[in-house]
């Protein structure tokens, strides 16, 4: 009897924090759909991609940067011994001296191969002389924007805000502006259930101040949601059926736990007129199968209502961040579509469940309870 009415407590407690879960569900809805329907967040998911293209080569390109120093520093220096030497000389005889293209072919066949070789790691084609070299950050650049395959006018706006070459002469250059752009768009604003927000909330602990990607929580979300959706659909059917097993047992409706699901039909009339129904009295049968029926369509409907409230939100939204996210992977599909097919089988357990147990009718006589299976 204790064991019927914890069961029913605990289910109850489980139906109340649904609203938590409901609400949960909404509002990842909500973010799920500001995000993917914001042509903001493309540049930025593109920014944030071509610096890690650009972290990923650091190394490569610093020692690419070095070697082209080491030319251009080379042919200055000679340059500048020329220019002092011939100072020295009254009547400076200037056949001798090298032009500053001579000396750039001279010192770029030093280091050619080893120039070349680095270009080719990072993606780029090979240089036939130094000047070939000069902007390679970006080239580089403009070649990793589009390798990304972004749509048409992401590719524009960005293609139309990046530094002029000069600008961009160094790898810490580029980092720099990518990094501005990125905090840029995390300064931009979305509106999630009319609550407007910048897409990094900040936060401070102590003296430590951080903050918080919204599409960082969305990423995590759709991968982990999907999961909790399954245990807690799963952990409402389980405690459900186990409450009916325990009641089963019981055979008193009285010892069951007040809450919404159990409700079942009552007859307080003399006793004899279930036994009738058992006999086959076609009028007290179909009176008592009606009532049966409308049982368990109004608990059916509560729970279609209370799993798909929980559910369709946020399924809904991931779906549709999915499928307009770039940086979204066929792993978050494949875990959606099962966790998807789960839910439905938990649903079907409950409504099975449900429907098997409001077979059942109490009789109340005398103050005691009798059950009786009406099928």
């Amino acid at each position: 009897m204790e064991r019927l009415y914890d069961i029913g407590k605990r289910f109850e407690r489980l139906l109340y924090i649904s609203i938590i879960v409901m609400v949960s569900s909404f509002l990842l809805k909500s973010l799920f759909i500001a995000l993917s329907t914001q042509s903001s967040l493309e540049q930025l998911a593109a920014y944030k991609n071509l610096e890690v293209q650009l972290v990923n080569k650091e190394k490569k390109i610093n020692s690419l940067s070095m070697d082209i120093d080491s030319v251009n520093n080379s042919v200055y220096f000679m340059l500048d011994f020329y220019k002092k030497m011939n100072r020295l000389v009254a009547k400076g005889n200037n056949s001798s001296d090298k032009s500053k293209g001579d000396l750039e072919n001279e010192y770029f066949k030093i280091y050619k191969e080893s120039i070349n070789s680095l270009r080719r790691d990072i993606g780029l084609d090979n240089a036939n002389n130094i000047n070939d070299t000069k902007y390679f950050i970006y080239d580089l650049f403009r070649k990793e924007l589009s390798d990304l395959d972004l749509d048409f006018n992401t590719n524009q706006i960005i293609e139309s805000s990046i530094p002029e070459k000069d600008k961009i002469l160094k790898y810490n250059d580029i980092i720099k502006w990518i990094d501005s752009k990125i905090d840029e768009g995390n300064n931009h604003k979305i509106q999630i259930m009319n609550i407007e927000s910048t897409l990094n909330i900040p936060f401070k602990i102590g003296d430590m101040t951080s903050g918080i990607s919204l599409i960082s929580i969305a990423n995590t979300a759709s991968y982990i949601m999907p999961f909790f959706m399954v245990i807690w659909i799963g952990s409402l059917s389980m405690t459900r059926s186990f409450e009916i097993i325990n009641l089963m047992k019981v055979k008193d409706i009285s010892m069951a736990y007040p809450h919404i699901f159990n409700i079942y039909p009552v007859d307080k009339e003399d006793k004899n007129s279930l036994d009738i129904y058992v006999l086959g009295d076609d009028k007290k049968r179909k009176v008592i199968n009606i009532t049966n029926n409308i049982f368990k369509i109004v608990k059916s409907t509560i729970i279609i209502f209370i799993t798909l409230i929980i559910l369709i939100p946020f399924y809904y939204g991931d779906y549709f961040y999915i499928l307009n996210n770039q940086g979204s992977s066929v792993i978050q599909l494949i875990i959606l579509s099962f966790c998807i097919s789960v839910n439905l089988v938990q649903i079907s357990v409950m409504l099975n469940n449900e429907w098997s147990s409001s077979d059942t009718i109490y009789g109340i006589y005398n103050g005691l309870v009798h059950e009786y299976k009406v099928k």
